[in-house]
């Protein structure tokens, strides 16, 4: 179960496959949206590590956006 605060607004992370497609500033957004993520579950391995691979993935895609 996660914690939700009504305060929050929600702004769910594309899925991945849809990464390819956002804009450098969407891309940018949903960046540190994951490095956010990463800090709160930094304690957690297994979900650490996913975040940050994907965390490299986006990186990459946010560097070839810059060089299209």
């Amino acid at each position: 179960m996660s914690e939700r605060f009504v305060d929050e607004a929600e702004k769910p992370i594309p899925p991945m496959n849809t990464w390819d497609t956002l804009s450098i500033n969407q891309l940018i957004d949903v960046k540190n949206q994951l490095e956010d993520k990463l800090w709160t579950f930094r304690a957690q391995p297994v979900i650490a590590g996913t975040l940050k691979r994907s965390i490299d993935s986006i990186t990459k895609l946010i560097a070839a956006h810059g060089t299209a």
